[in-house]
């Protein structure tokens, strides 16, 4: 059982734009008052709506994706961090007249647009709960609670305070038995030689002109760096949104029905396209 205490809570009440998109409005929300951990509850009305299950073995379901009016009977999500990114699992019930009149719809929100929605968030300043994908169920999990000393938690200003995970500390390879002490010396004195790790926009500057022309894309600006919450548009694969970037050659990125997949740079290289409504999309080259 992983259980903690918070004993530092602030709540934030309000409504919510018509017509932006539910999870992306409730994770920037969170982000702009520096909450990494809490819950929010939803009231009000949609005009489309996505919702997905999953079964066991982690493939995500459509139960339900339209527009319309769907009134919201319950709906309560869950704030964690995946690194530096948001993580939220927002789960409701709904109601829509539909051909054989109102039907009763549940499942996991994918996405939504607002038509009418007020909310209500409890931020727990005090810790931090880190979530982690679990492949096998196709869906985030605790993995972590971290407390937070009060000086931090008074101090969190900045979109960017909840705090990331640290790595662990890199344990010395211990010399084996069987190796003599004149070889520890030997092996001690040798200077260990680095390789020259080459970052991912050099590595990738050079394709740029023969990408633009085969994509038919007519700026390609080579400074902007893949971050979690920006979109790919990967040619098999759909629209994916980038969750996590892991160093210069990993992507994890949520696939357009849910899934979780890691990406690798060196093979799927990202060309920014264009920024719209504040998400950096780029198109994937498949090298």
């Amino acid at each position: 059982m992983l259980l903690e205490t918070s004993h530092i809570t602030k709540k934030l009440v309000g409504r919510l734009d018509p017509g932006k998109e539910l999870i992306t409005s409730l994770s920037d929300t969170c982000r702009a008052h520096a909450i990494g951990a809490g819950t929010i509850e939803v009231f009000g009305s949609l005009s489309s709506v996505e919702l997905i299950a999953y079964q066991k073995g982690g493939e995500a379901v459509p139960i339900q994706k339209g527009s319309g009016s769907f009134t919201i009977l319950s709906s309560t999500a869950t704030v964690s961090m995946y690194g530096s990114e948001i993580a939220i699992e927002a789960r409701c019930i709904l109601s829509a007249n539909g051909p054989l009149g109102p039907q009763i719809l549940g499942g996991i929100i994918k996405s939504a647009t607002i038509e009418s929605v007020d909310v209500v968030l409890a931020g727990f300043d005090d810790m931090v709960i880190e979530r982690q994908p679990n492949f096998k169920e196709g869906r985030f999990t605790i993995e972590g609670i971290r407390k937070k000393s009060a000086s931090k938690s008074q101090s969190l200003n900045t979109p960017s305070s909840p705090e990331i995970a640290k790595e662990a500390p890199t344990k010395t390879p211990e010399v084996q038995s069987e190796m003599s002490w004149d070889d520890a010396a030997d092996l001690t004195s040798q200077k260990p030689t680095k390789k020259k790790l080459i970052p991912r926009h050099e590595r990738i500057s050079e394709l740029n002109a023969d990408l633009a022309a085969e994509m038919d894309i007519d700026d390609i600006d080579a400074d902007v760096e893949l971050s979690a919450g920006d979109l790919l548009l990967h040619p098999k694969l759909g629209e994916c949104r980038v969750i996590k970037v892991e160093g210069d050659d990993n992507a994890r990125v949520r696939l357009p029905k849910g899934q979780l997949r890691k990406l690798s740079l060196a093979i799927c290289v990202p060309i920014f396209v264009e920024n719209k409504n504040g998400r950096n999309i780029f198109k994937v080259q498949i090298n």
